[in-house]
């Protein structure tokens, strides 16, 4: 389960919108929440796991729940980079 589907889903249990998860862990200016939303929902977790606690604290999940669904979210993000990239290696190599 990607750290997306679990905000999903506790946010759905506690009836708050993605908007108002984003301040309720602490992103107070408005022109941070849309591209804080938008990491979350691309799996881009860097800007991510310096918020684990208080992703736990809000959701009321444990810490090892937030952190396997941050390791879901980036093997399913750099797996796909990897496929992406390791095709083009594997084409250029084919072309030597």
């Amino acid at each position: 389960m990607t750290l997306q589907i679990l905000i999903d889903k506790e946010c759905a249990r506690m009836g708050v919108s993605d908007q108002e998860f984003a301040r309720l862990i602490g992103i107070k200016k408005f022109h941070k929440v849309k591209p804080f939303i938008e990491q979350v929902k691309c799996n881009q977790m860097k800007k991510v796991l310096p918020m684990r606690h208080r992703i736990v604290d809000v959701l009321d999940v444990t810490i090892e729940q937030v952190d396997e669904a941050i390791q879901a979210s980036k093997d399913t993000y750099y797996g796909e980079k990897d496929t992406y990239y390791g095709e083009i290696d594997a084409a250029w190599r084919a072309s030597f």
